[in-house]
């Protein structure tokens, strides 16, 4: 039996649709600036990401197949410049980011402020996106791929939402984006019983072999317009930071990853992206193992300066529990195959995508047949 699902939103998707539609129209940059003086601005933009998805086995029975529309994530982007070498983001998501019914609400993603010394040293205060590894750098509208790989990067301290969290980080980058180091100190994980009295602590370093990445935020694809041969490190630690049978966990995340992208001879475009996470646990957690990720891609060459590009994808993902934990299965494992096709409009600010997955997780099989649309004003 096929049962279907749509989001209450749909009217809130068509409009959002209309209002991108309208800037991709009337302006060559989509978006829109507003100066207020020589040293200060306001930039607006929106994003959006919806789908289709067919799964098997998916739905409430665990028999039936599932037919789902669903306005993954709309949102509303302001950030800008207030004075001189002082910018700041603000950014709220239409999304069920958090919420254990699925239900859609408007979230408050960032709220940031950020004090430039110079490109060797910033200062970011605030509610951001923590350093961690390049996927979760890149989120969900930045990534080669359509689903965050939430198997292997299952952020092994909590965020408060899609990656945030709230702290300061230092942070800078030489040779115009070659190097670039992150260190900071954020809430991590709190509120729980017992309470952490802890902060959490992050560091992520990063070298370009090839072109520079400038700026905060790396992406997982370039589509062409970089030459990138990344690699990165990450550590994050936090005492006190879950509650597990009643104990106080201690956690402790490391992970490495890497990304080649090379554009060819004939304009195609090759990508290859991987990452190893270690999560430990100073108490026995069902979250303590180990993760990859690996990807792989090509971008065909354009017909025409002009044209519209497509691109296949393949990516794999796997979490391993360590089985020292009571309730944990010896050997048991949580993965997840893709492939797809990407039909490249403007690089990240509007692609088609179609994707097919097969999932194990927690003994389930389950198989996912997914049809989106991305937008952004960017």
């Amino acid at each position: 039996m096929l049962k279907i699902h749509t989001s209450t939103s749909s009217l809130l998707t068509i409009s959002l649709l209309a209002t991108m539609q309208l800037a991709a129209t009337t302006h060559a940059n989509a978006g829109g600036r507003l100066a207020l003086n020589d040293d200060a601005f306001i930039d607006i933009n929106l994003g959006l990401k919806t789908s289709v998805a067919y799964i098997e086995n998916k739905a409430p029975n665990a028999t039936d197949n599932d037919l789902n529309f669903d306005l993954e994530s709309a949102r509303f982007y302001l950030s800008g410049q207030l004075f001189k070498n002082v910018t700041f983001e603000f950014t709220t998501d239409y999304s069920n980011y958090g919420d254990a019914d699925n239900n859609s609400d408007v979230q408050l993603l960032d709220a940031s402020v950020n004090y430039q010394f110079s490109e060797q040293l910033n200062v970011k205060a605030g509610r951001f996106i923590r350093p961690m590894d390049r996927s979760n750098q890149a989120g969900p509208y930045f990534s080669n791929t359509w689903d965050y790989p939430v198997i292997a990067a299952i952020n092994g301290i909590a965020p408060i939402i899609a990656g945030r969290d709230e702290g300061v980080v230092v942070w800078g980058y030489t040779e115009g984006g070659k190097f670039k180091y992150y260190g900071g100190i954020f809430e991590g994980v709190k509120g729980a019983s017992p309470h952490s009295s802890s902060p959490l602590l992050t560091t992520r370093l990063e070298y370009n072999f090839w072109d520079p990445e400038p700026g905060y935020y790396s992406a997982n694809a370039h589509y062409g317009d970089a030459n990138i041969f990344a690699l990165g490190f990450n550590y994050h630690t936090q005492d006190n930071a879950v509650s597990a049978d009643n104990k106080t966990d201690s956690v402790t995340t490391t992970s490495v990853d890497l990304l080649i992208e090379k554009v060819l001879g004939n304009e195609g475009v090759v990508t290859l992206e991987a990452a190893f996470y270690d999560y430990d646990y100073s108490e026995l957690s069902a979250l303590q193992g180990d993760a990859y990720l690996v990807s792989t891609s090509y971008l065909f060459p354009a017909s025409s300066p002009s044209a519209n590009r497509y691109q296949i994808l393949a990516r794999h993902q796997r979490f391993n529990h360590d089985d020292t934990f009571p309730s944990v299965v010896a050997d048991s494992y949580n993965q997840r195959n893709e492939v797809g096709l990407n039909y490249i409009i403007k690089g990240h600010s509007a692609k088609l995508s179609l994707v097919y997955a097969n999932e194990k997780i927690e003994g389930g099989d389950n198989n996912v047949l997914r049809f989106g649309v991305q937008l952004q004003t960017f």
